[in-house]
């Protein structure tokens, strides 16, 4: 009895020694839930938590068919420097999933939503992947309410700039090929240095998104005018993996719609940067932070 202990220990030391895990007893997993109704969505419930206090929060949005959950290290090194607000975004994680479009705008009303019932009135918006587009959305729709934009390995131009080819790559995703297809796109997000940890930490949830969701968060963003050039003057900064799809020309994108971006390509890390390298993320995020006066100086 003595060694399995011995040993349960072991196990649960590595694991919190590892980025990435689901530790039990970290501070995203002992917060409590809270629920928001989006306005106009027919009593659609958004789930999010809140660390801290304050009418200002550094919000983080997670990316397409992901949770709230993949923010846990940031939550750990955050937490009582600045108020925190973590969203499920609608049709993900512990928020509705009903049968309903899952447009740009409906995420950034979701994440308003959240913030207004916690009491929020300004923020700075972290979007990983899918949540640049959400949370430029957000400043769209709310600019007065918008502090600065972090961008986490995320895009602000169309990625299926033609539209028969959007078509075509919907109607598989709408087959039977489906889950084979979901399953070869997160394989495609990792490097050889991601984790086995990661991998299943990730796997786990990606593939818990029902069918209509994956495939209407897709849908959502071919919207006509979501990717239109009108300018962002927020305080910007891109934090990106610097792996096999990236290119300089990247930076020269985002300063045309952000003309005063910092811009930061992170080496070593697939597309979940933040919790592969989580110091050195958490590091260039509070640097900007800092910089533009939007995190207490430690």
């Amino acid at each position: 009895m003595a060694r399995r202990s011995l040993g349960a220990l072991a196990v649960a030391v590595v694991a919190l020694a590892r980025p990435g895990l689901a530790a039990e007893g970290r501070a995203i997993d002992t917060a409590p839930s809270h629920y928001a109704t989006v306005d106009g969505a027919n009593g659609l419930r958004v789930h999010y938590k809140s660390f801290g206090s304050g009418d200002t929060a550094l919000v983080f949005v997670h990316g397409w068919t992901c949770d709230l959950t993949f923010w846990r290290d940031q939550v750990d090194y955050f937490n009582g420097k600045t108020r925190i607000i973590l969203v499920d975004l609608p049709g993900h994680g512990k928020s509705d999933k009903p049968m309903v479009a899952y447009t740009q705008d409906l995420f950034a009303q979701g994440i308003h939503a959240a913030l207004k019932d916690a009491g929020v009135k300004r923020a700075t918006l972290v979007g990983h992947s899918m949540g640049t587009p959400v949370i430029r959305q957000f400043y769209r729709l709310y600019p007065a309410e918008t502090q600065a934009l972090v961008i986490v390995d995320g895009g602000l131009r169309n990625p299926f700039p033609n539209p028969e080819a959007a078509k075509a790559r919907l109607a598989v995703l709408e087959s039977d090929a489906f889950q084979g297809e979901i399953n070869k796109a997160i394989e495609g997000m990792f490097v050889p240095t991601t984790t086995p940890e990661i991998r299943e930490f990730v796997l786990s949830r990606m593939t818990k998104a029902p069918k209509y969701v994956s495939v209407g968060a897709i849908r959502g963003q071919t919207a006509p005018g979501l990717y239109s050039p009108d300018k962002i003057t927020v305080p910007v900064v891109a934090i990106m993996a610097k792996r096999a799809n990236w290119t300089p020309a990247q930076a020269d994108q985002f300063k045309e719609l952000a003309p005063q971006v910092e811009y930061h390509a992170m080496e070593g890390v697939g597309h979940f940067l933040m919790m592969e390298k989580p110091a050195e993320f958490n590091q260039l995020v509070a640097q900007f932070l800092t910089s533009h006066r939007l995190l207490k100086s430690s």
